[in-house]
């Protein structure tokens, strides 16, 4: 089978497209012939060496994907040969076939798409929990998503939608603006050329937002902090833009609180929630209240170009990869 490995560590560029053996199946798995995956942000970090997680040469990246079972362990009682599922493994979703765990798998909604299915996992499960669990936004509440353009800021914005808040979408460029605003947010801001905290406290009428859903990091982390109303929570998702310090006084202040938000937390402690997630947003899918925004899809041994795509911080959406 073909399959995009690393061998060592570095950018994209340093990806190989391999002929490899078609991994065997144990007691306990599932093989799945992979007809999409999608890249994440976790997958350039993996490749330089920097995810929690540190897998042996080779290895591929990819966290996510869809396809169709082609194989069961003896021991996997609640799949059937020739089933539509989506994944989420733990690296080499870039690839024709891949082994996966049934906890993790789960039968997809009879008009999912493929690449809809294999852009859904880590994105909208991660942003799920995030504002549900752990932000627990609430209807009516003012929640502010930062680069809610992307690939996560916009399944934070459908989400926050879903659960009826009011959503004040951040973006750096009226491309994205264009984009974000087709989702009904309640108020979109091109933070290039506009004060990100004087916006929110004009929209807010000098109040501030309940949650912030952060992504970026960076330069904005100081101005979205500054929005947060009392008792506000800032969720910390991830740092394309940088890992900012958290000054500790403005916390305590006014009885803020800042939350590192991990799927791997829910994943090793809470699968429950996992699965709750999983079902929550299937239903919203079904009931077309989300769907994936793909905005580019490439073959698998383009599969570096798609990488460097989302490292260049180009990508609006989710990119996903057709096998």
């Amino acid at each position: 089978m073909k399959s995009i490995l690393c061998n060592r560590l570095g950018d994209p560029d340093v990806l190989e497209y391999k002929d490899v053996d078609i991994p065997q199946v144990d007691e306990n798995n599932i093989l799945i012939k992979v007809k999409a995956t999608s890249v994440n942000y976790a997958d350039l970090v993996m490749l330089k060496g920097q995810y929690q997680t540190k897998p042996d040469f080779p290895f591929g990246p990819g966290l996510e994907c869809a396809g169709e079972i082609v194989d069961l362990g003896i021991k996997v009682k609640k799949f059937e040969l020739n089933q539509r599922v989506l994944a989420k493994i733990p690296h080499s979703g870039f690839a024709e076939y891949v082994l996966s765990n049934p906890e993790f798998t789960y039968k997809i909604p009879d008009k999912m798409t493929w690449e809809h299915a294999a852009s859904f996992f880590v994105a909208y499960v991660s942003s799920y929990t995030a504002l549900k669990y752990q932000g627990n936004l609430m209807p009516n509440q003012k929640v502010l998503v930062l680069g809610a353009a992307g690939g996560t800021g916009l399944t934070a914005v459908e989400i926050s939608k879903a659960i009826g808040a009011k959503v004040f979408a951040a973006a750096s460029s009226y491309e994205k603006i264009k984009v974000i605003e087709e989702y009904g947010v309640d108020h979109s801001i091109n933070y290039t050329d506009k004060n990100l905290k004087e916006e929110i406290k004009i929209l807010t009428h000098g109040k501030g937002v309940d949650v912030v859903f952060d992504p970026v990091g960076g330069k904005l982390f100081d101005e979205a902090l500054s929005s947060l109303d009392w008792g506000g929570k800032y969720l910390i998702f991830g740092f394309v833009g940088g890992i900012p310090q958290i000054p500790s006084n403005r916390l305590l202040v006014k009885h803020r609180s800042a939350i590192g938000c991990s799927l791997r937390f829910f994943e090793n402690y809470d699968k429950e929630k996992i699965h709750t997630s999983v079902e929550t947003l299937f239903k919203l899918y079904n009931e077309e209240k989300i769907k994936p925004f793909i905005s580019k899809c490439f073959e698998l041994k383009d599969a570096p170009k798609a990488l460097n795509l989302l490292k260049e911080r180009k990508a609006t959406g989710r990119i996903a990869i057709v096998i």
